[in-house]
């Protein structure tokens, strides 16, 4: 049986709590921290939980990347950026190798979701001109 509190677990009702809030982006960012979770791996994995939050933190980089989503689907910027900010802002106390281990992963989980799509446009329910891959 899966418990709402399990913290080990990243479940949809983490990116929407409401019907109407079941968009297209939103359950973007949940397969992202699903596929940020399976790219850790048991070696980091083993690091995360002993403090209690490899799932709690792939909920909350993808739920970062949503703005990084909107801003590059607005025109505002060329790229999606990955960057480290946020993993630093999320483990304050972590060294840079496992900071640089977590942004590595974030990249590969990354290309890994957006590669299954072929024209994130048309999967944001935005209209599309062109071919768009956000890279």
């Amino acid at each position: 049986m899966i418990h709402a509190t399990d913290k080990s677990l990243i479940l949809p009702y983490h990116f929407y709590s409401k019907e109407a809030e079941k968009k297209k982006l939103n359950w973007f960012c949940f397969e992202y921290a699903l596929e940020l979770q399976m790219f850790i791996g048991k070696r980091l994995k083993g690091k995360l939980e002993k403090v209690g939050v490899n799932a709690q933190f792939c909920i909350h980089y993808s739920k970062h990347m949503k703005k990084e989503i909107l801003r590059k689907l607005s025109g505002k910027i060329k790229n999606v950026n990955i960057t480290y900010h946020e993993i630093e802002k999320f483990f304050p106390w972590i060294g840079d190798k496992l900071v640089d281990d977590l942004l590595s992963i974030a990249s590969k989980a990354w290309d890994s979701q957006t590669g299954t799509c072929v024209c994130l446009c048309g999967y944001l329910e935005q209209p599309c001109y062109h071919y768009c891959y956000l890279q």
